[in-house]
């Protein structure tokens, strides 16, 4: 990647081929996305591997071969170093200090126009935005349907700071998802939504660089936008561009796989779930808020992403974050600390 290519997944799946090919594999023969893309990873994982997969001929929830689905981006600590553009070697203390510096340093976002945004290659709207169109995976034998599993973007109506943060969304039908939001800034900016009675738009990024769900793992004031955070976590300002269905109200990142428009409708409670948790166990099913899908947008071929959820894979991002946020605390405390 030189300094005019904007990072992507594509630019990162690069990288790892060339710089890791020991941790890039390619399963070419047709997959199910309803357990077939989890029992592959568990198979390698059995075998002490964890390499990053590239799926290449997954059906969708139509039963359609020939979609592309990627997963285990973080499942070894290497693979976070050269996201972060560091020596592969420097995947533990070193990756730690970096990532949280780093966070420190937000990068304002770089506004384009729609031709020069990959992610609007194909766009689709109303009943043409079919969410049995993808290849939503199935994760675990309990899980209560098909789940898309990436960062969503919210906007605070107040102060109008994007928030980032990772909220699973379970594929009910073509147009509409279940959601679960932990109690945190998603969730604030929906209940502001609620209470004046309107839907809260919000953005499913589903495939981009790895440092964009790094941004959204991230503890950080509810002030500081995660998409600045990308930013600085590339090195690279985030490109984003306006959405189909709000404008200029909700950008989005221009160099995204997938994008799914759509709002939290208020006051409106389904059953979501039961769901195969990181925990390791089998969260129940309960009522939660409803998504209706308003447009999605994608590149040509689109890639997506999906999480190993309570394996390797999310583990990694996550305590990659929090062991930032100690460290970070740390040296507030103790400025010798390095």
């Amino acid at each position: 990647m030189n300094a005019r290519t904007p990072p992507s997944l594509r630019t990162f799946l690069t990288e790892v081929e060339h710089s890791l090919p020991d941790l890039f594999e390619v399963v070419e023969r047709r997959v199910s996305p309803r357990f077939g893309i989890t029992a592959v990873l568990q198979h390698l994982e059995d075998g002490g591997r964890f390499p990053l997969v590239i799926f290449t001929n997954v059906d969708d929830l139509l039963g359609n071969p020939g979609h592309r689905v990627t997963s285990n981006l973080f499942a070894d600590r290497r693979l976070c170093a050269l996201a972060l553009g560091l020596p592969v070697e420097a995947s533990e203390a070193a990756l730690t200090s970096e990532f949280a510096e780093r966070v420190q340093q937000p990068v304002p976002v770089e506004k384009v126009g729609r031709d020069d945004a990959p992610v609007k290659e194909v766009v689709r709207r109303g009943d043409d935005a079919d969410l049995l169109r993808l290849p939503a995976v199935t994760h675990h034998q309990g899980d209560g349907g098909p789940y898309l599993t990436q960062p969503v973007i919210s906007k605070d109506p107040d102060d109008g700071v994007y928030n980032l943060a990772f909220h699973r969304l379970m594929v009910r039908d073509s147009r509409e998802t279940g959601i679960y939001m932990a109690p945190f800034h998603t969730l604030e900016n929906y209940r502001k939504h609620e209470a004046e009675n309107l839907p809260c738009p919000i953005a499913a990024v589903l495939g981009h660089h790895p440092t964009f769900s790094m941004a959204a793992a991230t503890r950080v004031p509810k002030d500081l936008s995660e998409l600045e955070v990308a930013g600085s976590l590339s090195d690279h300002a985030l490109r984003v561009v306006a959405s189909e269905t709000w404008g200029d109200d909700l950008l989005v990142p221009a160099d995204a796989e997938m994008i799914v428009e759509g709002e939290i409708l208020p006051h409106v409670r389904e059953e979501e779930g039961p769901f195969g948790e990181w925990t390791g166990f089998l969260g129940p099913a309960r009522p939660r808020p409803v998504v209706r899908v308003t447009a999605i947008t994608h590149r040509q071929d689109p890639i997506l992403v999906t999480n190993f959820v309570g394996h390797r894979d999310l583990s990694s991002l996550q305590g990659l974050s929090w062991e930032a946020d100690v460290l970070r605390r740390v040296r507030d405390a103790v400025p010798s600390v390095r």
